[in-house]
């Protein structure tokens, strides 16, 4: 028998889907004799390599040695017995699993092999069981596995507990499905469905998702999925041509109300973002709960042509806090109408005094920035290259905390049609957004807006230039890859041989950081009332506010940023023009910037 190297551990986890069974055959001397495929998929090992090997190829150092000594001495005598094991890759890789080891015999009585079926468990039961393997492996370290054994038997006996009663305890509601799961006798991998809907049956498994991972979707604006990564495959247990043409709601709990969903096509069909937590069922009834991110996409005409979800692994903490007022709304939509659930949510949210927004960020007991940086940190980029064969424009980065500092000495500059849709960007446009000329082309300039800048602004200008009126503006932009700057912008346009207004032009430069500072508190004021309010509540806020200082706009702006007019023109110019010397080009560039 050839041995093969013995493998490194490392630090790195991975979870075995617990909807798949990964079962292997061994001999009398536990030398294997057959891997399924899953056995082979999470090993990371070749068949050929599991061929004829001893089968603690996958076991891993620290597991006591006392749980293989009880393994053996039960399958020995003909019992089937079930273990918790800490298993090894070949990449050395750790997972956990709950092993029914059993002996098949031959007509005359005597063992011939030995069957393990193995599935994944949550995370919760291996942290217990790894408390208690973490003393029997100390006691190991010094005394004979006789010791560790006596203080096994004398655990049970305080706990007042046989074997199996301890194994079914800590995995506790889940005993039953794994039990089940686990029987030679049954086919693990079929599938219930429910006849009348045609939908998989739920269960009580749990499937644990990998916190690092993001599951991403595409669908049209009816719902259909157009397109779903390797990740949302792999979870939802279905295949790519399974999912292709399929409504989104192939993986719709049954427990999750339907105001949930109202709410969320309300706002996709305002054109507006938003969060959720939602409970989903995967193609064997296993349920798993995440917190989706649904963003609405748009054509090159500015309108909704798609939406995109992002969903990644919810806290527990916030599942436990949801759950009661998801119980509460099934109920209601169950014994009256789903009306009346919509009324006693919106009484709900009232009473607290809260948004939409603000209950989600409450019940997940977070801000908006933090939440945006766990959608960010983590495959961003991944994500992105996955979806740019299918959707190469419009598609927004997700934002993050990370900043951009422009040389201001450089000119962002570009040009839209009336209906400002890119034609054309400088080099250092490309250079700052990240995009390429081709993916900026036909796309409206809201792709480089950042989620954190008012609409209220926006309108704002965007009423002043269509009334042929130039203006500035403090603007916080987005990268291609989520970072943000921020610009100081003039905005002019050009007219056709009828007077009218045929293109608009864009010239940004860095804009001063106190000013920014400034601005900003403005800006998350009028975020505010947009979100509590809507955005004319806002409009009218900003214009009562300009009265009352009895200024223009476009004074407010100078006040900002403590210059003159003169000096203002002069920064934009200060690029090509030729009347100021190099020296008064950098001393005023500073200190505009120093402001």
């Amino acid at each position: 028998m050839n041995n093969l190297e013995t493998t490194n551990p490392s630090n790195q986890q991975i979870f075995p889907d617990p909807n798949r069974i990964i079962k292997s055959k061994t001999d009398p001397k536990g030398v294997i004799e057959f891997a399924n495929d899953y056995f082979v998929e999470i090993s990371g090992y070749s068949r050929a390599e599991l061929m004829g090997q001893a089968h603690n190829i996958i076991r891993h150092p620290e597991m006591p040695k006392v749980i293989f000594k009880l393994l053996w001495d039960h399958i020995q005598k003909g019992e089937s017995m079930y273990a918790f094991v800490k298993n090894l890759t070949k990449k050395g890789q750790f997972y956990w699993v709950i092993a029914k080891v059993g002996p098949k015999t031959d007509a005359n009585g005597n063992i011939i092999s030995y069957v393990s079926n193995r599935r994944g468990i949550p995370v919760e039961t291996a942290l217990k069981v790894e408390e208690y393997y973490k003393i029997l492996l100390e006691i190991e370290t010094s005394n004979p596995v006789t010791v560790s054994e006596k203080y096994f038997n004398g655990l049970l006996e305080e706990l007042n507990l046989d074997y199996d009663t301890f194994i079914q305890n800590l995995l506790g509601s889940d005993w039953k499905s794994v039990k089940n799961s686990l029987d030679v006798n049954k086919n693990p991998n079929t599938t219930p469905i429910n006849n009348k809907t045609n939908k998989p049956i739920p269960n009580d498994i749990q499937t644990p998702l990998d916190p690092s991972k993001t599951i991403m979707s595409k669908t049209d604006l009816k719902g259909i999925i157009q397109y779903s990564n390797d990740y949302f495959v792999e979870v939802s247990g279905y295949t790519k041509e399974e999912l292709m043409g399929q409504p989104h709601n192939i993986i719709r709990h049954p427990e999750m109300p339907k105001l949930v969903f109202k709410i969320m096509w309300d706002r996709l069909k305002r054109g507006e973002g938003l969060y959720a937590l939602v409970k989903n069922l995967t193609k064997t009834g296993a349920y798993y709960w995440v917190i989706a991110r649904i963003d609405p996409k748009y054509d090159e005409n500015g309108k909704v042509d798609s939406y995109f979800s992002y969903r990644k692994a919810s806290p527990s903490s916030a599942v436990k806090r949801i759950e009661p007022y998801y119980k509460i709304l099934l109920s209601i939509e169950k014994e009256q109408k789903p009306e009346i659930a919509e009324q006693y949510f919106k009484g709900l949210l009232e009473d607290k005094n809260m948004t939409y927004d603000e209950f989600i960020l409450n019940i997940l007991g977070t801000d908006e920035k933090t939440l945006n940086n766990y959608f960010s940190e983590v495959n961003t980029i991944n994500v992105q290259s996955e979806v740019s064969s299918i959707h190469k424009r419009n598609s927004k980065p997700i934002p993050n905390n990370r900043e951009i500092i422009l040389d201001p000495s450089k000119i962002i500059m570009s040009k839209t049609n009336a209906k400002g849709i890119i034609e054309y960007a400088n080099d250092y446009f490309m250079e700052i957004s990240g995009y390429e000329q081709h993916d900026l082309m036909g796309e409206p300039h809201n792709v480089v807006r950042h989620p954190d800048m008012p609409k209220t602004i926006f309108k704002f200008l965007w009423d002043t230039i269509q009334k042929g009126e130039n203006i500035h503006a403090i603007v916080k932009n987005m990268s291609n890859d989520g970072k943000y700057y921020w610009v100081l912008t003039n905005f002019e346009f050009k007219y056709n041989e009828n007077n009218e207004i045929v293109s608009y032009y864009s010239r940004r430069k860095a804009a001063p950081k106190d000013a920014v500072i400034e601005i900003e508190k403005l800006y998350n004021t009028l975020k505010s009332i947009e979100q509590k309010q809507n955005m004319q509540v806002a409009l009218n806020y900003f214009l009562g506010l300009l009265e009352e200082k009895k200024i223009t706009y476009h004074q407010f702006i100078m006040r900002i940023l403590g210059v003159t007019e003169n000096e203002l023109n002069q920064y934009f110019e200060v690029q090509t023009a030729t009347s100021i010397s190099i020296n008064e080009k950098k001393g005023f560039m500073n200190r505009l910037l120093s402001k």
